[in-house]
C-alpha cells in the first residue's frame, strides 16, 4: 500500500501469515523511501514447469528450492523509491532484517530463485541511484527467530529508517 507524504505506514498481509499494519521510524529528510507491502515465511519452495519436448510432448519438471536446515525463508515485495536530491546510491549491504534479540541477517546473496516459485519481479540486487523500484526479495533467518518480531532496518546517511515486518 502506497502512502503520502514522508509518513511511512505500510500494511503487510500474506496468504501465509496474519496480516498486520507496520510501523516504520525514520527521519523527515530521507533520500530513499522503503515500503513493504507484504511478506511471506516459507520453509521450502515449489513449483511444477510444463516443459514442451521437440516432438510436441509435455514434460512436466518439479523444481523445489529450501533454506539451510533450521531456517526459513522471509520473502517481502518492497518498493525502494529515491526521493532525496543527494547522489546517493542505494546501498543493499546496508538493508537488514533484525530480530527481536539483535541479530541481524542480510539479503540472499542469491534469490534469482524467486521468479521460479512466481514471485515477480524480483527486485534487483544490481546498485539503485534513481526512480522507484518494485519487487521480490529474500533473506534467509533461523526459524525461531521468524516466530518474533522482524524489523527491516535501513543504516545509510540520510535514509535510517526501522519498518516492522512481523510482530
Amino acid at each position: 500500500m502506497k502512502t503520502i507524504g514522508l509518513t511511512l505506514i505500510f500494511l503487510v498481509a500474506s496468504a501465509s501469515c496474519n496480516g498486520s499494519h507496520a510501523n516504520a521510524s525514520s527521519n523527515h529528510t530521507l533520500i530513499w523511501k522503503i515500503e513493504v507491502s507484504k511478506y511471506e515465511l516459507k520453509s521450502i519452495l515449489q513449483s511444477t514447469e510444463t516443459v514442451t519436448q521437440y516432438n510436441g510432448a509435455k514434460t512436466e519438471i518439479q523444481h523445489q528450492q529450501s533454506p539451510a536446515s533450521g531456517d526459513v525463508y522471509i520473502i517481502m515485495d518492497i518498493t525502494i523509491t529515491k526521493i532525496g536530491a543527494d547522489s546517493v546510491p542505494f546501498d543493499w549491504a546496508k538493508l537488514s532484517i533484525q530480530d527481536q534479540n539483535g541479530t541481524t541477517f542480510q539479503r540472499s546473496s542469491n534469490d534469482t530463485f524467486l521468479e521460479q516459485y512466481s514471485y515477480t519481479p524480483r527486485i534487483t540486487g544490481l546498485e539503485i541511484r534513481f526512480g522507484v523500484n518494485e519487487g521480490w526479495l529474500c533473506y534467509e533467518i533461523p526459524t525461531a527467530a521468524a516466530n518474533e518480531k522482524l524489523t527491516l532496518i535501513y543504516t545509510a546517511d540520510g535514509s535510517q529508517q526501522e519498518i516492522v515486518v512481523k510482530n
